[in-house]
């Protein structure tokens, strides 16, 4: 199995609190390390373990790994506060409301922080979708998108992105019809917030990863939620309830398979080519898709191979800001922050380049 995949596992360990023997990480490629961390949206995490090493990286590396888990420490408060205005918001409104998976699961990490989000994801009933419009207009959100699928979109300066659903999936998913009466399965927590069971927030977790795994890749945040879930709630999940369901959505061996995958890297137990195969498609995929898939829907997106091969070389800026936070403070260097990230991109992967330029000439003819 590829090194830096295990080393990047070890260290998700240590920083969950795990005790792991430092010459474990003997001839480690550090840069490639903290690349995969990044690319997965855990460079916050990994840091946890990074932390706990005797034996510190280069000081250069180590600034630039510090500093992610600095912001994603200042985004989490940020993002948890904002997350309690709008549930305060809707309560005082009375309009029924849900939260989704990535707010809630923060609290089962031994730190909130440790687990990133890129948005703030609530669910309502289709008939408060103007109310809810108006509220976020009025806490400061622009609407970025409203009432065109099942999710409007809104937006504020400098990190806040929430999305306010009102089908839990979207009409084309193999899952949509056991969810289209998801208001069935909530329970009222307090006032006119709904929350999942148990049993059934599990539930939803594994759809959630086989969403993405099945048709586009999933990365290993999932599979790290999954675990801390199972090792928190195991003795109190009603696990007959859970066979039952996840075998009606034909999801039973994907869960066994889930399950293997966490015993092999969490427990030390074999790897076997299934699991491999697993973890290589994990690690391949970023957060959430392998590179064919986000390059077939950027293509469809941008219109054309020319466009979307801009966007790949100019980033917005808001992709731009995460990896160079001096952005947020003076937006005049974005320039050079675009030529300083392709020069580091052509003399470090010069190899994942012409992979991709080679994926966007496939992709684009298909």
């Amino acid at each position: 199995m590829n090194k830096n995949y295990l080393d990047v596992i070890y260290l998700i360990r240590l920083a969950l609190g795990e005790e792991i023997n430092e010459d474990k990480f003997n001839d480690s490629n550090w840069e490639e390390i903290y690349r995969i961390s990044e690319e997965q949206n855990i460079s916050n995490l990994t840091f946890y373990g990074i932390e706990k090493l005797n034996n510190k990286i280069d000081e250069y590396l180590y600034d630039r790994w510090l500093q992610d888990r600095e912001e994603y420490i200042i985004n989490d408060i940020k993002q948890q506060e904002e997350g309690k205005l709008i549930i305060r918001k809707l309560n005082e409104n009375n309009i029924d409301h849900a939260i989704s998976k990535g707010y809630l699961i923060k609290d089962i990490y031994p730190t909130t922080d440790m687990r990133t989000m890129g948005d703030i994801d609530f669910l309502i009933k289709p008939k408060d979708r103007k109310k809810v419009k108006d509220i976020m207009e009025s806490l400061g959100f622009d609407t970025a998108k409203f009432n065109k699928n099942n999710e409007d979109i809104y937006t504020k300066k400098p990190i806040y992105e929430v999305e306010i659903h009102t089908q839990l999936l979207e009409k084309n998913s193999i899952y949509y019809q056991y969810y289209k009466n998801i208001w069935d399965k909530l329970i009222l927590k307090d006032k006119n917030t709904y929350i999942f069971s148990l049993e059934d927030f599990y539930i939803f977790m594994i759809v959630h990863f086989a969403k993405h795994y099945l048709y586009a890749g999933a990365g290993i945040r999932n599979i790290i939620d999954i675990y801390l879930y199972n090792k928190k709630y195991d003795n109190d999940l009603n696990k007959q309830y859970i066979k039952n369901e996840l075998k009606e959505l034909e999801l039973e061996e994907f869960e066994q398979d889930i399950l293997n995958l966490i015993d092999s890297i969490f427990n030390d137990n074999r790897i076997n080519k299934k699991t491999e195969e697993m973890i290589n498609t994990i690690f391949t995929s970023g957060i959430y898709g392998n590179n064919e898939q986000i390059i077939s829907l950027g293509l469809k997106e941008y219109k054309s191979r020319k466009n979307y091969l801009f966007h790949r070389i100019f980033p917005t800026v808001k992709i731009m800001k995460k990896k160079f936070p001096i952005l947020n403070k003076i937006i005049i260097l974005l320039p050079f922050c675009w030529l300083y990230r392709l020069i580091e991109e052509v003399i470090k992967r010069p190899k994942n380049i012409k992979r991709e330029i080679n994926r966007i000439r496939f992709v684009g003819k298909k």
